[in-house]
């Protein structure tokens, strides 16, 4: 908290998908005002926003990195 309130913002990566859908499933019914990113290969259906599901990893790298490009600074 550090005296600027609370988070409103979760970012999955790198999580196992298992992990992954409990955690969203319980931000989803316990903590209904942050929103959920997950930025993950496969599709999660309990986060706010997911990347497409891209089986290939070139093809997901590839749209990750036009992500963080489109996101970066301007």
């Amino acid at each position: 908290m550090r005296g600027k309130g609370y988070h409103d913002l979760v970012l999955f990566t790198g999580v196992r998908c298992d992990l992954a859908e409990r955690g969203l499933a319980t931000l989803k019914h316990f903590a209904p005002h942050l929103k959920t990113f997950a930025i993950c290969r496969r599709s999660h259906p309990n986060a706010d926003f997911t990347v497409p599901v891209l089986p290939k990893t070139e093809k997901w790298r590839d749209y990750l990195e036009e992500l963080i490009a489109t996101l970066g600074p301007r």
